[in-house]
């Protein structure tokens, strides 16, 4: 949001800036011509669509895991596979669509399993974070999975976040699962 606003505010300047140019004849008669507030409008737009395609470069692909096939409408009982399957599909989609999936019903399968683990059947996160914990000795790692797709230009996200908290041992301690505000 503060980047769109940063991009606005510098369209704002470029579009009203003067230019050094003005006096001279150019053979492009495309540039000369002066843009209306529709003409405006339509520029933004286009780059706003664009911005919200590059967006889509930025999440993690899906996995190439063998463990799992995409989603095809059902669930697994195993947490691990059932996540997998359905962060494949989420992650083919287009930006905004809604998925409607909940959080796994037992994630207590997934403590004691190894980042590597993980990560070789989900892929890389969507976020990842270090912060102390507890005694403050040891760092505590986070990994959330994003369960869905935020819809662009709305507040909140209604879909499941998963983070996997990590110990010194380089083992799952905790499960949290939550639909995103």
């Amino acid at each position: 949001m503060l980047r769109r606003m940063y991009v606005l505010a510098w369209l704002a300047m470029l579009c009203t800036h003067p230019s050094g140019a003005e006096g001279q004849t150019s053979s492009a008669s495309v540039s000369s011509e002066p843009c209306g507030k529709a003409c405006q409008q339509q520029r933004l737009d286009a780059l706003f669509r664009a911005m919200d395609a590059a967006d889509t470069f930025r999440r993690p692909k899906p996995s190439d895991s063998t463990e799992c096939t995409a989603y095809d409408g059902r669930e697994f009982p195993i947490a691990l596979i059932d996540v997998c399957a359905k962060l494949k599909y989420v992650r083919t989609l287009a930006i905004g669509t809604e998925t409607r999936f909940a959080c796994p019903s037992s994630t207590d399968q997934l403590v004691g399993l190894s980042p590597e683990r993980i990560r070789s059947a989900w892929g890389q996160p969507d976020y990842e974070s270090t912060e102390k914990w507890g005694d403050q000795s040891s760092p505590l790692r986070q990994w959330t999975y994003f369960i869905g797709s935020p819809k662009p230009n709305t507040k909140g996200g209604g879909f499941p976040e998963l983070s996997l908290h990590f110990n010194g041992t380089s083992r799952i301690v905790s499960v949290t699962c939550a639909l995103s505000k």
